[in-house]
């Protein structure tokens, strides 16, 4: 239990100070099969009035500096953190990934941001090192045509599926079905 303690403290030592010394601090959060956070050391419990949600901690943030959020969350977590942010005097913006791990390696992956213009502008060129961000609005904006984009792209996956289906059906080869759907 120690080393967990002294790892725990070792994650929220090491994000302050990144966050202190740098004016534009990313962070995308990930949470595994089982709903854990992947990161659980750098969050704390914050009570939203509807129950506890976890957001990070954010010592070292400062007016004049930009947090960008990078992860796939709720647009109430997403404002949660906007309020740590904003009571800390810096800017946030929301910019979930759509991509894969080479993409984003390759500098090739989508951005979908959302906040004000001048903390998207100031953070451009950080942001262009994973991808092409694009704003889509006030903060809470990327957040949401993320979660919109993963909806559409469920359901595009289900009708694919249904027409394989309904192709093996009626005889088709499942090749002739896929290229007729290109």
């Amino acid at each position: 239990m120690k080393t967990v303690g002294l790892l725990i403290a070792a994650a929220v030592v090491a994000t302050a100070h990144v966050a202190s010394a740098e004016d534009i601090t990313i962070r995308m959060h990930a949470i595994d099969a089982k709903g854990v956070g992947k990161e659980i050391g750098t969050l704390r419990a914050v009570d939203t009035g509807k129950g506890l949600m976890l957001v990070p901690r954010l010592a070292g943030l400062a007016p004049g500096k930009v947090y960008v959020d990078m992860s796939t969350a709720s647009p109430a977590n997403t404002r949660a953190l906007a309020d740590t942010v904003a009571a800390a005097g810096a800017q946030m913006l929301d910019a979930p990934v759509s991509g894969t791990s080479i993409t984003v390696e390759q500098g090739k992956a989508s951005l979908m941001v959302g906040g004000e213009e001048d903390a998207v502008e100031r953070a451009r060129p950080v942001l262009e090192v994973l991808g092409t961000p694009q704003r889509f609005g006030d903060l809470g904006s990327g957040t949401a045509i993320k979660l919109v984009l993963n909806s559409t792209l469920g359901a595009i996956l289900l009708g694919v599926g249904e027409a394989l289906a309904i192709g093996r059906a009626l005889g088709l080869d499942r090749d002739v079905v896929i290229d007729a759907l290109e």
